[in-house]
């Protein structure tokens, strides 16, 4: 998926996954457009981050704080078992 992403943002090659939802009932869902929206950020496009999903602006800070978290746990699990 972060491939997918920077692939995406960095040239023309698209190989991100589509929406099931979206496919199957011609709905877009609460996601739909996040993968777009991630792209404009990463082009520093904010504009057209918000047009693509405002969502984006929950859902990143939240990710990125998860994965620290959970990075700085394994850090911590790692220097205990060390010593």
């Amino acid at each position: 998926m972060i491939g997918a992403t920077i692939l995406k943002t960095f040239s023309s090659i698209d190989i991100t996954i589509p929406c099931l939802i979206k496919y199957t009932t011609g709905h877009s869902c609460y996601g739909c457009g996040l993968t777009t929206a991630v792209t404009h950020i990463l082009k520093f496009d904010i504009q057209s981050a918000a047009k693509a999903n405002a969502l984006v602006f929950v859902v990143l800070p939240i990710l990125f704080f998860l994965i620290l978290n959970h990075w700085r746990k394994f850090i911590k699990e790692n220097s205990n078992s060390t010593n």
